[in-house]
């Protein structure tokens, strides 16, 4: 089953250096487009052009300091896609994304042409030095990481210095904050070993380097640069998911990838063996007994692989179990459901394959009070070859259906009920999970439930 694809990273519009000048004050010296925050004309760096399209810079060696390299190892854009989307147009070849050189007209730029708008915070006061600052705009919004170098070296005995980064005001932008971060403490590091902020010579170097950040993690999500012999930098954009839920005792999780094909003797050992029992019938608190590791350290690397999109998580499959069609059942299989994706996912091994439409249709035929079992003998499904678990499966893991659940409540509890059996009777919790806790099947449990005239069982 395929795991939901990845929207994308938002686009940089902009990247420039600034700092601090004793006579002018905040300044921008360089700036990937030219002009995109100045509003000038006047040449700042290295200009990018729609001919660049090999993503490789060469600077020639100072006179004085190291003979620089910079540039990815990655063949030319139209034979490359590092971020792993494909183009729409032609399914397969890799979509490069041109550089957004001009997003908007001069005119719309005013706003940040003045810089001064935004100076007090790209470079701030000493309070909000080393922390990562957003500042907005009526259209757009700076982040970077201001850094303040002290030493007698320096005028004022002090160099504040920003690289920032431009997006849109709408952009969810997380996913770039560590790669700011990473970047400003390496010009920090560059300045302290050979003086590449203060030396004429070195610095004329950042706007190519500029320059190839802007191109690669703009095409690729990603950027490697050296400068022989003093770094390294190597840049990967990772995209910021939500924290994942809680995983209770009772949750089934069912891998969405073949992650065996990736497994290596460098993953965790403990990770490793939990992916062993992970088959998409035992629950969390089950598997954790067949491994013999503890019940949290199980629920730990269920949360990472879900939070990685690797699993997800559904109901323990019962034949008394109830489910129904969500209302958006029809527009959810038009976007999302695939007939040869499905068709291979819900078929017996061995056996000839579903018909797709016919199949679909029995997701229509799952209504409130009809069990599971019950659903079976109305649709005759023994004389077709549908696995009925991983039909279930899909439909819950797609959005198409959802479970029923039992909620046994009283809020007098009988005396013979043990007290550890009695507190799960606040309508808090279905049986799966009193099940679950109490190590006890449903019809134990429903047995205990009868003695108690005051309990009733809500479905919901």
């Amino acid at each position: 089953m395929e795991k939901p694809t990845f929207p994308g990273f938002p686009q940089i519009l902009c990247i420039f250096y600034a700092e601090f000048d004793i006579d002018v004050g905040p300044v921008v010296r360089y700036e990937v487009p030219e002009g995109f925050v100045t509003g000038q004309s006047a040449p700042c760096a290295h200009t990018p052009t729609q001919s660049d399209t090999t993503a490789k810079v060469t600077l020639t060696a100072s006179s004085t300091g190291p003979a620089p390299v910079v540039g990815p190892t990655y063949p030319p854009f139209e034979k490359t896609g590092r971020s792993g989307h494909t183009s729409p147009d032609e399914p397969g070849k890799p979509s490069i994304r041109p550089p957004p050189a001009a997003p908007y007209p001069s005119d719309q730029r005013k706003v940040l042409s003045l810089f001064q708008l935004g100076s007090d915070f790209i470079i701030p006061q000493p309070e909000l030095k080393r922390k990562l600052i957003t500042f907005y705009t009526d259209q757009f919004k700076i982040l970077g990481y201001p850094v303040a170098i002290r030493g007698e070296q320096y005028q004022r005995n002090e160099l504040s210095f920003n690289c920032a980064f431009v997006f849109r005001r709408t952009d969810q932008t997380a996913c770039y904050e560590p790669v700011i971060k990473k970047i400003a403490e390496l010009l920090e590091q560059m300045e302290h070993g050979i003086a590449f902020l203060r030396a004429g010579d070195q610095k004329r170097h950042l706007g190519d380097i500029l320059t190839q950040l802007y191109k690669d993690l703009n095409h690729f999500n990603e950027s490697r640069i050296v400068y022989e012999p003093w770094f390294n930098l190597n840049l990967k954009l990772f995209p910021i998911l939500p924290d994942p839920p809680y995983i209770h005792d009772h949750e089934v999780p069912v891998l969405m990838s073949d992650l065996a094909r990736v497994v290596d003797n460098m993953w965790d050992m403990t990770l490793v063996r939990v992916l062993e029992h992970i088959n998409g019938v035992d629950h969390v608190k089950k598997i954790a007994e067949r491994c013999d590791i503890d019940l949290e350290l199980v629920r730990s690397c269920v949360q990472h692989l879900l939070y990685y999109e690797c699993v997800a998580v559904v109901d323990i499959l019962k034949f008394t179990n109830v489910y129904c069609p969500l209302p958006n059942i029809v527009d959810t299989i038009r976007k999302t459901v695939g007939p040869e994706e499905f068709v291979a996912f819900v078929s017996l091994p061995d056996a000839r394959p579903v018909a797709f439409v016919d199949t679909i249709r029995l997701y229509f035929r799952l209504k409130p009070g009809v069990t599971l079992s019950r659903w079976m003998e109305k649709a005759n499904v023994a004389a077709t070859s549908l696995d009925v678990r991983r039909f279930i499966t899909f439909g819950l893991v797609k959005k198409l259906i959802y479970r029923i659940h039992k909620y046994p409540i009283s809020f007098q509890p009988a005396p013979c009920f043990p007290v550890n059996v009695a507190r799960f009777f606040s309508g808090k919790y279905h049986m799966d999970a009193i099940c679950t806790q109490l190590n006890i099947s449903e019809t134990d449990l429903e047995d205990y439930c009868s003695q108690d005239r005051n309990l009733h069982i809500i479905h919901k």
